[in-house]
């Protein structure tokens, strides 16, 4: 089944469903956002890195606790 299809599908759902499944995406795709040290310490990691896929992870890892979303990069 293509996202195209699930989406419709969803429109078609009662609205106390349609609530569940919002609800439910929204909790699948959350992480804790980081505090501002917590931030600033991953900044100063991601400043320090040199390892291309440390980098990488780092970026990832600081978009999540920053937006409080999952970013797959």
């Amino acid at each position: 089944m293509s996202a195209a299809q699930i989406i419709e599908a969803i429109k078609k759902l009662p609205p106390e469903e349609r609530i569940e499944v919002v609800q439910f995406a929204r909790e699948y795709e959350t992480v804790a956002k980081l505090s501002p040290e917590q931030l600033g310490r991953l900044g100063e990691r991601l400043a320090n890195a040199t390892d291309p896929t440390e980098i990488a992870e780092l970026e990832k890892r600081l978009m999540n606790g920053f937006y409080g979303i999952k970013i797959d990069a």
